[in-house]
């Protein structure tokens, strides 16, 4: 009865409040867009905390104003802020403005100018979303900052049917994994960094050098042929607006890691990842001149942090010109630990090959410099220039105990431990420029030059059988196989080039005019060279003394000079041991692919109601490799012309758009496109591992991909939408890695055709809006799903267990949501967010040979992220993601249908606390 009168009581006070205020309302306009309606713009009445945001229409209005003389302040981000002074509320009375905005100083003087940061907000996101013909997403700095995500795998995670599968670099995208998606920076191309992946780590992208991440599963002819699941499109920083300096730090830690206990690194790595020597330590077989030790080395505390610095500015050079810059030095670390349990099932189904208890201990470090010029002149000319240098290094120590076994049922005790560091490092290098050489003709133009070097160096495994009642350990009789050192050598350069010419036709300026259109033509250049090498050294026992009563932590005392000289060990290359020059020449591939596309598209606006965009693009496609390697040479006579594809690709695309209104839209999209098969692929070299050895096949041949999307959107207020999306592909000859008659993972086109069909689900939507007498408070919604089935034929001759199956990595259904509510006061600024994830079991890898699918099991994840703002300047950051904790498991069915856990492990919660400044 108490809360009952309360309430009455509030509802009485409100309605007297309502009688005594006034409204202010109008329309805004953009200068920039021929005095168009200026949507999503945020209308403030200065201090106070009442406001509003403009709709689709550019309109707004903001009621419960009491009576008073106020100025009325327009923003929106990469616009000058405007006020407008001397705005009259009168009780019960409605007070029009109407104002319009551009980039550049309005020329009123009762207006105020200030300059604002760059766009980077999910409403102007979402408005670029709802004025494009094709289908497309992106994700906007704005909204990673909201939701806590740290690079760019992070953000298209959060985008409908995208997922990432556990340990699996980076993502899938309705299904189709790394070979199926590009990656582009700016829209030029990126190379890899990784000799097993086509595309670039997507974490490589820290928040801190991302403007937004665009996602474009619907394919046009602007963009590379060789695509079929996604062009992921990172689009870096720049600065527009008045000197800003802001640092950034914070420091975090793992629950499973902080406290570990004699936590593994890798003997002679460091903590900056810097310490990199790929140099070839010994060429004589009698010289023992490693200086790194099998044993790693250990510490007893783990705390994650990082820092960055940033710096951007503009200049005016004189009227209508313009430089801008943006500089970002970054560091950051982490560390993260891993137990769980490794089982695996022999053919036979009925025994296990392997039931080991597995740590792995993992330390990631990673520095990035960035910097962006751009000029403005003239008529909305610009030129600016993107270099960036981002240098990542992982550092991982895995041990596994535990017994393996055979078809025989014979079993023994093993124990295996393996260090290794990858230091990979990106230069890029673009120059971009728009010129506006009429009101109707602009040039596109685009240039990149870009380097990878990714190092493998001194990778140590060692193996070894022990008896369990004595504790005696033996070197592993296999030998070189199980106690080695892996050095590798990846070195790839990309060209780039881009030409475009566009003409826009009609009367631009009269907004009943329905024959507005525009038709650009263009070039794409890219020329990729990449060369890999490796050699290998294993270690083999020569007598008997010497395999057993090992001490795994003390194998150096072994494996040295002297034993060498009394002939104890020796050691040999991959290529043998025969005291030649040529045992010590390391295993190499090269490959070189080069694309000339030439490509038209057409846009043509039927009514207000019906646009069509059609394009074509013909891609001339020569890629080549080279091969001298454990498995065989290109110089054989009977491998002469393969891995050679040779072929020119012409590839349609048909963009619909029609407007029932202007908030309902319905869109469709078609097109074609290929996939080819990656350099490593096709390269027949053996990369060993702890697990498995996977080998390249030079037979394979281009996939062909048929596309189709069909989407409804409806767009509400600033920052609203709810979509559903249809879609369904076809794959000609696709690709898959499977394994082979003898254990080893390799590739092939390995059935005539996949199809992949689903349905995408998005909304977002404010649930609550309500002020009080000193902040604004809001509640947001933002939610998306996908549910999809995703079927291939699978060759019998590559002795599939199955005819047909599942997509390696396509979860049957993806969710992700999240809850944010933010509170804006005079001073204070608050936003927490709750995100939440989920993923249905998928296929992890195909059976062969009689052995049923391994699938991944379901997961869900559930982040807090919080940040508190203080005044304009100072921001505190609070984060604990992974806040489910579950299991990740891999299963694998037996003969008589059990379920059995392969593989099972925890990953921890990870928290976090920071602060930025801006100066």
């Amino acid at each position: 009865m108490k809360n009952t009168f309360t309430l009455i009581a509030l509802l009485f006070v409100s309605v007297i409040f309502a009688q005594e205020t006034g409204t202010i309302a109008g329309k805004l306009l953009d200068k920039e867009s021929n005095n168009q309606p200026l949507p999503f713009a945020n209308v403030l009445v200065k201090g106070s905390t009442k406001g509003s945001s403009t709709d689709f229409d550019g309109l707004y209005e903001i009621s419960g104003i009491a009576p008073g003389t106020y100025t009325l302040e327009f923003s929106f981000t990469g616009y000058q802020t405007v006020e407008v002074p001397n705005v009259v509320v009168e009780a019960d009375k409605v007070a029009v403005v109407n104002a319009t905005m551009g980039a550049t100083a309005a020329a009123l003087e009762e207006v105020v100018i200030k300059v604002i940061t760059s766009r980077e907000r999910e409403e102007a996101l979402l408005l670029e979303q709802k004025n494009a013909i094709e289908i497309k997403q992106s994700i906007g700095a704005q909204e990673l900052a909201r939701k806590g995500v740290s690079d760019a795998e992070g953000a298209v995670t959060k985008v409908a049917g995208i997922t990432k599968a556990e340990g699996v670099k980076n993502v899938f995208v309705r299904g189709l994994g790394d070979r199926l998606n590009s990656t582009t920076l700016n829209g030029l191309p990126l190379p890899s960094e990784d000799p097993l992946y086509k595309n670039i780590s997507l974490d490589f992208f820290s928040s801190d050098i991302i403007q937004s991440v665009g996602v474009n599963k619907a394919f046009g002819s602007n963009i590379y042929g060789d695509v079929a699941g996604a062009n992921i499109d990172v689009v870096s920083k720049e600065h527009i607006g008045k000197r800003k300096i802001k640092i950034d730090i914070s420091t975090g830690i793992n629950t499973l890691t902080v406290g570990k206990k004699n936590f593994l690194t890798v003997n002679g790595a460091n903590s900056l990842g810097t310490k990199i020597d790929n140099t070839i330590p010994t060429e004589n077989f009698n010289v023992y001149n490693f200086d790194t030790s099998f044993k790693p080395d250990s510490q007893d505390l783990q705390t994650n942090g990082s820092i960055s610095i940033s710096y951007g500015n503009s200049f005016n050079i004189k009227e209508d010109n313009k430089l801008s810059t943006f500089l970002l030095a970054s560091f950051e670390n982490d560390y993260s630990y891993k137990k769980g349990d490794i089982f695996r099932i022999t053919t036979e189904k009925t025994k296990f090959s392997k039931d080991v208890k597995n740590e792995t201990y993992t330390y990631n470090v990673k520095q990035i410099l960035l910097g962006n010029l751009k000029y403005k002149f003239g008529a909305n000319n610009t030129i600016s220039y993107n270099g960036m240098v981002i240098h990542n290094n992982s550092q991982n120590v895995s041990e596994q105990f535990g017994v393996s076994g055979n078809e025989q049922g014979d079993n023994e005790s093993i124990f295996i431990r393996r260090q290794q560091q990858n230091s990979n490092k990106l230069f890029v290098n673009q120059l971009l420029s728009k010129i506006n050489l009429t009101e109707k003709i602009y040039l596109d133009l685009g240039g990149s030059y870009n380097i990878v070097r990714g190092d493998e160096p001194d990778r140590r495994i060692d193996s070894y059988t022990f008896n369990p009642d004595t504790k005696i350990y033996l070197f592993d009789p296999n030998g070189q196989a199980n106690t080695q050192r892996f050095y590798g050598d990846l070195k790839e350069d990309e060209y780039a080039a881009k030409f475009i010419a566009g003409y826009k036709f009609g009367n631009q300026e009269e907004e009943e005019e329905s024959n507005l259109g525009e038709i650009k033509v263009g070039y794409n250049y890219r020329n990729t060279d990449r060369d890999f090498e490796n050699i290998t050294f294993g270690f083999v026992p020569l007598s008997i003394n010497q395999r057993t009563d090992i001490n795994p932590n003390n194998i150096d005392n072994i494996l040295n000079q002297g034993a060498i000289r009394n002939e104890q060990f020796e050691f040999r290359t991959n290529r043998g041991r025969s005291n030649a020059i040529t045992d010590f020449e390391p295993y190499t591939y090269n490959g070189n692919k080069e694309i000339h596309s030439g490509f038209f598209d057409g846009t043509y606006t039927f009514s207000p109601k019906f646009t069509a965009n059609v394009g074509v693009r013909a891609d001339k496609v020569d890629q080549s490799i080279i091969w001298d390697t454990n498995i065989s040479s290109s110089d054989d006579p009977s491998n002469r012309g393969l891995g050679k594809i040779e072929d020119t690709y012409f590839l349609p695309s048909l963009n619909l758009k029609y407007s029932l209104n202007e908030n309902n839209i319905f869109r469709l999209a078609a097109s074609q496109t290929y996939t080819l098969p990656q350099f490593k692929e096709l390269a027949p070299f053996k990369y060993e591992g702890v697990d498995f050895s996977d080998i390249g096949n030079p037979n394979m041949i281009a996939a062909d991909n048929y596309n189709i999307d069909l989407k409804w959107e409806r767009y509400f207020k600033a920052g609203e939408i709810i979509s559903v999306t249809g879609f369904y592909k076809n794959i000609q000859n696709p690709i898959n890695k499977f394994e082979d008659t003898v254990g080893n993972l390799t590739f092939d086109n390995t059935g005539d055709e996949a199809n992949i069909y689903g349905i995408e689900l998005e909304l977002r939507k404010k649930l609550v809006n309500f002020d009080s007498p000193k902040s604004s408070n809001e509640l947001f919604l933002g939610f998306n799903a996908s549910f999809l089935e995703a079927k291939q034929n699978l060759k019998k001759s590559l002795n599939f267990t199955n005819t047909t199956d599942d997509l390696e990595g396509a979860s049957p259904v993806l969710i992700n949501t999240d809850l944010t509510y933010t509170t804006t006061g005079e001073k204070v600024k608050t936003t927490s967010s709750l995100v939440f994830s989920y993923f249905s079991e998928r296929v992890f890898s195909l059976g062969v040979q009689g052995n049923q699918n391994t699938f991944e099991s379901a997961i869900p994840t559930l982040d807090f992220v919080s940040k508190i703002g203080l005044g304009k300047k100072t921001t505190i950051k609070f984060s604990a993601k992974n806040l489910l904790d579950p299991t990740y498991k891999l299963t694998k069915e037996t003969v008589s249908g059990e379920k059995v856990t392969v593989t099972s492990f925890k990953k921890g919660l990870n928290i976090s606390i920071g602060m930025s400044y801006a100066f």
